[in-house]
């Protein structure tokens, strides 16, 4: 079984990182791409498309944050809370500049609502807010 597990995140990855290659390059729609690092819970490549500081919210924190400390809050989030799997319910513009993907990000043994703000700077589409919250 674990052996199933680790080849199905080799699978997982290798379609995530030749999908993200696509995704720079069109550098349009970076939602899928977003999307795929946490449905894995992968802080560390999702952090490649924070703003310098974003505003956080976990099941243990909430605030406005640096990049890399975002990254290592989210770190700590996605080992405490393995994803089973994340949904998109909803994904939209605000305005012409501003993007949001709503979904859900089930646990084994919680659901948690998942809200991220992606905002558009000098031309690159980045995360300015990122919340997960229980239901």
């Amino acid at each position: 079984m674990i052996l199933f597990i680790k080849y199905c995140r080799i699978i997982v990855f290798t379609f995530i990182f030749s999908h993200s290659l696509t995704s720079v390059a069109q550098s349009a729609d970076i939602s899928g791409t977003i999307t795929s690092f946490v449905s894995i819970g992968d802080a560390h490549e999702l952090s490649g498309y924070f703003y310098l500081n974003i505003s956080v919210k976990t099941d243990n924190n909430e605030g406005d944050y640096s990049k890399s400390q975002s990254e290592v809050l989210l770190t700590d989030f996605f080992r405490r809370n393995r994803p089973l799997s994340f949904t998109v319910d909803s994904k939209g513009s605000l305005s012409g500049s501003s993007e949001y993907i709503i979904g859900k990000y089930k646990t084994s043994k919680e659901t948690f609502r998942v809200y991220i703000l992606i905002k558009e700077i000098s031309s690159k589409k980045l995360i300015h807010q990122i919340s997960f919250e229980k239901e």
